[in-house]
């Protein structure tokens, strides 16, 4: 194992604008015209940076892919939340009893795709994510982490995530985001 990634703080800063950027750029096919849908993504050491007590940062180290690259946080369908899902399962999520809740019936290489883009599987963020926004979405849980996984894997094969991991320690601009967002997904494409 690799020695821990140190904290880089213009990242936290950073991430925030382009976690709004990505979300109407990327995923609003993603739902093959249904809905619009917001991808939510981090840069997993910044995150840690301010939960170092989860288990996903706890073993966070620079070698790691996702100390490179962008993290899923969840696809959210632009409609309700906790669409079907009963009180006691609504409460034991806004508690944050993730892993106490239901486990998703997944392939398992969807299982493993997932658990590579998305590091907080670790603390149970997958069942989070698809018991307060997942259920809204109108597919089965295997095809919404399929294309969710198939989103951040575009992503992380963009222009966009070079320019990030290019820049580690250093600063970037909302034009210079931008600009990486036109080049990798297209001019004019819907920015919130």
């Amino acid at each position: 194992m690799g020695k821990p990634v140190a904290s880089v703080r213009v990242w936290k800063r950073a991430i925030m604008v382009l976690a709004f950027l990505i979300v109407g750029v990327s995923a609003t096919p993603a739902l093959a015209g249904r809905t619009e849908a917001l991808l939510a993504v981090s840069w997993q050491p910044a995150f840690c940076e301010g939960r170092p007590e989860k288990p996903e940062c706890r073993r966070q180290t620079e070698d790691r892919l996702d100390a490179s690259r962008f993290s899923l946080h969840g696809l959210w369908p632009m409609v309700d939340n906790y669409c079907g899902v009963g009180g006691r399962l609504r409460a034991m999520d806004k508690a944050g009893d993730w892993l106490e809740l239901p486990a998703l019936d997944l392939d398992p290489d969807t299982r493993a795709a997932l658990k590579e883009v998305m590091p907080g599987t670790q603390s149970g963020l997958h069942r989070h994510e698809w018991i307060k926004h997942g259920t809204c979405s109108t597919m089965t849980a295997e095809i919404y982490y399929v294309r969710s996984v198939s989103l951040m894997q575009d992503l992380n094969r963009s222009v966009v995530a070079d320019l990030f991991a290019e820049n580690i320690g250093g600063y970037l601009s909302a034009d210079d985001i931008a600009a990486a967002f036109d080049d990798a997904f297209g001019r004019g494409r819907p920015v919130v």
